[in-house]
């Protein structure tokens, strides 16, 4: 990504946001936005012809550039997909032909651009190109004052909100009751897999956020702790209907002797074996999930100019 942003910075005029993988450009007075992604870029735009532009008029485009793979339009906010190529040298040249043809179609098609807030045109408060909660927009400056002064007042309540430990702890408890069920789903057709520990990081992290009001360093190491608690229980409700199985037994009398059983057998390594697999796929797919919930959480709540 880092090697797309240099020959894109080298090619053009762009101002560049690399903390969000955002570059802002202005090509025959028309602002834009290329959001870089992994596998593709989106090019944003905010505009109008006296109303709110239509998704079915933007197709056209799409139909008539290859390198365009979709659109869609909120609002007066129109994002072209644009494919990425097997180089660096194939993406930057579909990037650059996308900018002009979209550029292009825009000016024959009469739209012009606007805030994407209000949908007032730049003849009427200058645009620019700004990021708000982690989003990139196109806006005005009154509407950029006014959206960010209001971010601004969210994120004072929240600092002076008091975190409540005690919901937080419910919520997290019941939000990784749904990575126990997917553990032991997983489990039951043979398999450890990191999609159960991507689904005990959120539901337990989000679960405390919800309940507890926000999420500080003692919320996520409280869901942790659960996480913990929850995933050896996971492994114990795995076992005991295995166990069920063989036996004969109902379920919670193979889930009261699932210590007995495996203490006088030779089944103990492979149950500790199976619960520190489990415990490392969970912290594979927990903790780069618990990181971007809390990147998500901090930028949430910033504005400023790129």
């Amino acid at each position: 990504m880092k090697k797309i942003f240099r020959e894109l910075l080298e090619s053009k005029s762009f101002r560049i946001d690399e903390k969000h993988g955002v570059l802002f450009g202005n090509q025959r007075g028309i602002p834009y936005f290329i959001n870089i992604e992994d596998k593709y870029s989106a090019l944003i735009f905010s505009v109008t012809n006296g109303e709110f532009p239509e998704q079915e008029k933007m197709k056209e485009l799409v139909k008539q550039e290859s390198k365009i793979r979709d659109v869609s339009v909120t609002g007066y906010r129109v994002e072209f997909i644009i494919k990425h190529g097997l180089t660096t040298k194939v993406t930057i040249t579909n990037i650059l032909e996308s900018i002009d043809a979209a550029v292009s179609f825009m000016a024959s098609n009469r739209y012009e651009p606007c805030c994407e807030n209000t949908g007032k045109t730049g003849a009427d408060d200058r645009l620019d190109g700004y990021m708000l909660g982690g989003i990139p927009k196109i806006l005005s400056e009154t509407s950029f004052a006014e959206l960010s002064s209001e971010l601004s007042s969210k994120a004072h309540d929240l600092s002076i909100k008091k975190e409540n430990v005690i919901g937080g702890i419910v919520g997290a408890l019941l939000g990784s009751l749904a990575g126990v069920v997917a553990i032991v789903i997983i489990a039951q057709l043979g398999y450890v897999s990191v999609i159960s520990g991507l689904i005990m990081g959120v539901t337990t992290v989000k679960g405390y956020s919800l309940l507890g009001g926000k999420l500080t360093k003692k919320g996520i190491a409280i869901s942790g702790i659960i996480m913990l608690f929850m995933v050896y229980l996971g492994n114990n409700i795995d076992w005991a209907l295995s166990i069920s199985r063989e036996l004969g037994m109902n379920f919670f009398e193979s889930f009261g002797v699932v210590w007995e059983i495996i203490e006088y057998s030779q089944l103990k390594e492979v149950y500790y074996q199976n619960l520190g697999m489990l415990y490392l796929f969970t912290a594979i797919g927990a903790i780069p999930m618990i990181i971007v919930l809390v990147k998500d959480n901090n930028s949430k709540y910033t504005a400023y100019k790129i």
